[in-house]
């Protein structure tokens, strides 16, 4: 009826979960929190918008340049107008290349640290380990081989769990081609990678605070490659 005001009651909730989400509760609430995370805030979208609107492709290939590939652009546009406003103060004189790169890349850490949330966890779901162990042994294999390669070591699993997961998701994805040079995907398991070995050695604040990792591996990978034809 028009006008009258709907209480929204924990039985309500509880039926939600039930019908929906096969009673796991913990699931409910990790698909409200990622709803909440990803709602792009409409100043963040007006800042995008006026801010330096000229530089909006030179800011995202600096991000893709520093982090390795491109996240989504939920996660890039709230810190977009900053690092515009750093490429035109570089441009303008106002600060070295070097001033750049640094600067810039603590602004693209935030990038990294919101697309890694759900990996900020001390431990994954016992369900997570559940679907490792069912995959494909193939497809497992062929991983966890490329990840052994392109880190230089065998990364631990409970660093490398989603990781992995995700990577035999793309390599199961037909459209998906790998060569012998660094993907996208590549980048993005080695980031989760390094990041839970900080966080689990160290804790959040210091995984949050590390250095990215795509130039180093692309610069050791370029390396390796030069080595091999000599």
């Amino acid at each position: 009826m028009r006008g009258e005001y709907f209480m929204w009651t924990k039985e309500d909730e509880q039926r939600v979960i039930n019908e929906t989400f096969g009673g796991d509760a913990e699931k409910y609430f990790a698909d409200i929190r990622e709803g909440h995370r990803k709602a792009i805030q409409w100043d963040n979208l007006v800042s995008s918008a006026f801010i330096l609107p000229e530089l909006e492709t030179d800011a995202l290939e600096l991000i893709k340049q520093l982090l390795g590939y491109l996240p989504d652009a939920l996660l890039t546009i709230p810190q977009e107008p900053f690092i515009r406003s750093l490429l035109h103060n570089y441009r303008n004189g106002g600060m070295t290349i070097d001033d750049l790169f640094s600067q810039a890349e603590e602004h693209i850490k935030q990038i990294r640290n919101e697309e890694l949330i759900n990996n900020a966890c001390l431990t994954y779901p016992r369900a997570l380990y559940g679907q490792y162990f069912s995959s494909l042994p193939e497809v497992a294999a062929k991983v966890k081989t490329r990840l052994t390669r392109f880190l230089g070591y065998e990364p631990a699993l409970e660093h490398s769990l989603v990781a992995e997961l995700n990577f035999q998701d793309c390599l199961l994805d037909d459209t998906m081609h790998f060569t012998e040079m660094l993907s996208r995907a590549d980048i993005q398991s080695i980031t989760i990678i390094k990041y839970r070995e900080v966080l689990m050695a160290k804790g959040k604040t210091a995984a949050d605070a590390s250095p990215l990792v795509a130039m180093e591996i692309i610069a050791e990978h370029c390396v390796k490659k030069q080595n091999d034809y000599r």
